[in-house]
């Protein structure tokens, strides 16, 4: 091989090897001089790509404080923890509010406050006096309570008095049915002298039963009356009651005032 040759093909191997190295390294260009960038700027580029990286990453941070959300959760976390701060005052609060109405409740009682007053101060003052219309309420109040269980016994009676009429009809009709029943065959055998006094007896039974379903009934009407006009008089002692309990006052009453009234005195359910 002549030297020419040598030269081409030790050019052409150290092109290769050149080309293979330059392929190897990731190359940029410098757009002012369209030369190929120095492999520095290669690591300065992904420094560069680290640092956006990093930016990105710090973007991310931001947009946990973008959240201010983030910051709005901290302040929602503060808010929380003044709503326990907070809750911790509220029984201090409340007891307060109880203080406002019991003062208002005894604001609203005005004279009636005297239904603390022990028994015996009830029971020996005169009629007239703040105290004795203040027992003369509670004797009232006692009595229409006794009234009105009264009356509800009496309705109690009714039902009780109906379903034993009810049931009396039941059995006037079963037996009127009985009746018929003996009175049709007896009808076909007329020469049948026990058939026709079966049938007698059975229409003889029906009859008294349809007369004890009678009298059932009007003991459940005269029943019903009697728990009506119970609770009719339940009714008057409890208005007696109620009005003895506005004299006492000097005023209309609330039912918060006379409930405190009525737990005074130790009265009521």
């Amino acid at each position: 091989m002549n030297k020419t040759i040598k030269y081409r093909v030790g050019l052409t191997a150290a092109s290769s090897l050149l080309g293979l190295a330059l392929a190897a390294i990731p190359l940029s260009f410098d757009s002012s001089s369209f030369l190929p960038s120095q492999p520095e700027a290669v690591a300065k580029s992904d420094n560069a790509n680290g640092g956006n990286r990093g930016n990105h990453g710090g973007n991310g941070g931001n947009g946990g404080n973008g959240g201010s959300g983030g910051s709005g959760g901290s302040a929602g976390a503060n808010a929380g923890s003044s709503g326990v701060g907070n809750d911790g005052a509220t029984p201090g609060s409340r007891a307060n509010e109880n203080a406002v109405e019991n003062r208002s409740i005894n604001a609203e009682m005005a004279n009636l406050n005297a239904s603390n007053a022990s028994e015996t101060a009830l029971e020996n003052a005169a009629e007239t006096s703040n105290v004795g219309m203040i027992n003369a309420f509670k004797e009232a109040r006692i009595a229409a309570d006794e009234a009105q269980d009264s009356a509800d016994q009496a309705a109690l009676d009714a039902l009780f008095a109906q379903d034993i009429a009810d049931q009396a009809a039941l059995d006037a009709q079963a037996a009127q049915d009985a009746a018929d029943e003996a009175a049709e065959a007896a009808a076909l055998d007329l020469g049948n002298a026990e058939m026709q006094t079966a049938a007698e007896a059975a229409q003889d039974a029906a009859d008294q039963a349809a007369a004890d379903a009678q009298a059932a009934q009007d003991a459940a009407d005269q029943a019903a009356a009697d728990a009506a006009a119970a609770q009719d008089a339940a009714d008057l002692a409890d208005a007696e009651a109620d009005a003895a309990l506005d004299e006492a006052a000097k005023k209309e009453v609330t039912a918060e005032v006379e409930a405190e009234v009525i737990e005074n005195l130790g009265i009521g359910d």
